[in-house]
């Protein structure tokens, strides 16, 4: 990747306020990139197998306590953190998370509502499977591709805080009417390509087309 890529943004381990700068979708999505290939990956969470067993523990969970909502629910939130740090720098740390409907929206699977520091992602709790441990799989993978959109949500200046029109205009473009246009579709292809070597499984982000 080239440097005018990225030389808009924090190339240091630490991130600094994403915030306070304009960002352009598809410019946000490789800065993450280049993050998750430059640190991420050798953050000892991966190395030392922490998010396989993460994994791990929040499907045997499922499997023995589906109707334990609450501390299901903590579970996920450790996944939500971990990847946070590992892939999208720590800018996802506590973003709000809950089972079930949003505002006026309840999920067929997930929802990502809210522009900057008001983004929240519902789940639907444990969706129709062949088995629980599909059901929980199907929770984390849902997880992700939510999390995808709530870091263009989050930080690609669709509230207008940013006064960059060109912002603006690339975000409408990049981001599809639905918010699966081409800035997702890489950043989820991107989460998807390393979710073997993160978690010890393949995960699938269900990768949608506006």
């Amino acid at each position: 990747m080239s440097a005018s890529n990225v030389d808009r943004y924090d190339l240091s381990p630490q991130r600094k306020d994403l915030v306070l700068n304009s960002h352009r979708p598809i410019e946000l999505v490789e800065w993450v990139k280049w993050h998750t290939m430059n640190f991420g990956l050798d953050d000892p969470t991966v190395q030392q197998g922490h998010l396989t067993r993460l994994l791990q523990d929040f499907v045997a969970f499922v499997v023995v306590e589906r109707h334990c909502p609450y501390e299901s629910l903590r579970k996920l939130e450790l996944i939500r953190d971990a990847v946070s740090k590992v892939v999208f720098c720590g800018a996802l740390d506590g973003v709000s998370l809950e089972w079930g409907r949003i505002g006026g929206n309840r999920p067929d699977y997930g929802v990502t509502e809210g522009y900057g520091a008001d983004v929240k992602i519902g789940i639907r709790p444990f969706p129709k499977a062949k088995s629980k441990e599909a059901s929980a799989k199907e929770v984390v993978q849902t997880l992700l591709h939510e999390l995808c959109h709530a870091m263009l949500m989050k930080y690609s200046c669709v509230n207008r805080l940013c006064g960059d029109q060109a912002c603006m205009g690339k975000r409408e473009l990049e981001e599809g009417k639905k918010g699966h246009g081409v800035a997702w579709r890489s950043l989820a292809s991107f989460v998807e390509s390393i979710t073997e070597h993160v978690f010890g499984k393949e995960l699938l982000l269900d990768i949608k087309f506006d």
